[in-house]
């Protein structure tokens, strides 16, 4: 049983008065919780009466404050709530409860919950994405004219109908749709595994209805957008006015010559993750989505993107961390001027372009252009083959793999880097190295000196 005491503060407020404060202690949580009465003296302070001396209102005060937190402890012990919950929580429901109302849960707040569990039991990336689906959420009640705060309670079924319908209207694919709806669903899902709401509102998102609303079916408008040998070549080539779209070329660049590098293993790529070996530099990382290992080696565009961005004060390959707050935040800038990037070039459907494009860019061009297997490709690429043949009785020789980004560069190489005369003869062109403007990239890069023999890091 959650224990409930009036104490005297130990020192005196700005006012010179000492505030008298409720302790909550609830198994091995406690917590603080100030009124408003206040005394000018400790010897106006009646410890074992609980009272004020001579005060008869402040004493009503204190006293109906005492009622009602003992009529949270008591509803929460008869629902069997009280032993999983903090003494903050009996607080909390305090101050959201409204006497009079059939349950404490009609006002415990989801968004002070949702605040607490992002910080506490999710990975920095997913806290990211929970992050912009809180604030999506809030966004859509403020235009229903729900600005104050939210309950769980407050959701039902007509409202997760509108909002899924404004999901809808606002970002057309279902797959996004699952991306907003799918962190609320969990939230739920945790709030009553602690406790702390009844089973009304986790089975809502049940409702088989609303479900196939928002589930992440495979939009009837989607389709995969690569881009050519001569797009890339013209992206070895251009130069753009904001420094930050030379920085998006960059990056699609680097990820495209690392075998379409997600941008979240971009982003907390770390210069540890860089390995000289007797043939050259690799990159050896693990994939965020998968957890498997990817060891790729480092051609020389790569490299001189590296050098670009490269900063000895900094354990991170590239310095984003420095100027961005969060992983979302950089994407999103990326992502954005990717689209313009493929605009720019030429490229159809440039809006729809986006960073995963690299990656399947660099695929088909080895299907398609240079007839490099399917089993080489999933290997470089990652995937997760489902045949037993390649799983178990062959061998998996890293040198295909190799072999093949040597390929990708060549031949990518072979339409920048020579030129043909009107006579037929074939003249070397100027590199991308010579060709880069680094007074264009949007970071301060390290001024490399000849003591540095190390020609990376």
């Amino acid at each position: 049983m959650a224990t409930l005491n009036f104490k005297l503060a130990p020192h005196k407020n700005k006012n010179g008065r000492y505030v008298i404060r409720m302790l909550i202690v609830n198994g091995n949580t406690n917590t603080w919780v100030s009124t408003s009465i206040s005394v000018e003296k400790k010897s106006d302070w009646l410890e074992k009466q609980q009272k004020v001396k001579l005060n008869p209102k402040a004493n009503e005060i204190l006293s109906e404050m005492m009622s009602h937190y003992q009529g949270i402890v008591l509803a929460l012990e008869q629902s069997g709530r009280l032993k999983s919950i903090k003494a903050k929580d009996i607080a909390e429901y305090a101050k959201q409860y409204k006497a009079g109302e059939d349950s404490i849960t009609l006002q415990y707040s989801l968004y002070r919950y949702w605040d607490e569990i992002q910080n506490t039991r999710f990975s920095p990336n997913t806290r990211e994405k929970y992050k912009y689906s809180l604030k999506t959420l809030k966004e859509y009640n403020a235009s229903i004219g729900k600005c104050g705060d939210f309950s769980f309670d407050d959701i039902t079924y007509s409202w997760l109908e509108g909002y899924i319908h404004w999901l809808r209207v606002k970002y057309h694919k279902s797959s996004t749709i699952n991306t907003k709806i799918m962190p609320l669903k969990k939230v739920v899902n945790h709030c009553y595994e602690d406790g702390k709401i009844d089973a009304r509102v986790k089975t809502l998102f049940q409702n088989k209805i609303l479900s196939r609303q928002y589930s992440a079916k495979k939009d009837d408008t989607s389709e995969m957008i690569t881009l050519t040998r001569e797009n890339i070549v013209s992206l070895l080539y251009k130069e753009f006015k904001s420094p930050y779209t030379n920085m998006a070329r960059d990056m699609w660049l680097f990820s495209f010559f690392m075998v379409g590098m997600n941008a979240t293993d971009l982003f907390h790529l770390k210069k540890g993750n860089m390995v000289e070996t007797p043939n050259g530099w690799r990159c050896v990382y693990t994939r965020a989505k998968t957890g498997k290992v990817v060891n790729i080696p480092l051609c020389d565009i790569v490299i001189e993107i590296i050098k670009r961005y490269y900063q000895r004060d900094d354990e991170y390959i590239f310095p984003f961390h420095k100027h961005y707050k969060t992983y979302l935040g950089w994407y999103r800038t990326t992502e954005d001027n990717v689209k313009k990037i493929a605009k720019e070039i030429g490229v159809c459907n440039s809006e729809k372009i986006t960073w995963y494009c690299a990656r399947d860019s660099w695929a088909t061009i080895c299907a398609n252009e240079l007839d490099i297997s399917a089993i080489i490709i999933d290997r470089a690429l990652s995937h997760t083959t489902k045949s037993l043949a390649e799983n178990h009785y062959i061998a998996k020789d890293k040198n295909d793999v190799d072999d093949a980004c040597a390929m990708m560069l060549q031949y990518i190489k072979s339409a920048y880097g020579y030129h043909n005369t009107d006579n037929g003869e074939i003249l070397k062109g100027y590199s991308w190295k010579e060709n880069v403007n680094r007074d264009k990239c949007p970071y301060t890069p390290y001024s490399r000196t000849k003591s540095n023999s190390n020609p990376l890091f």
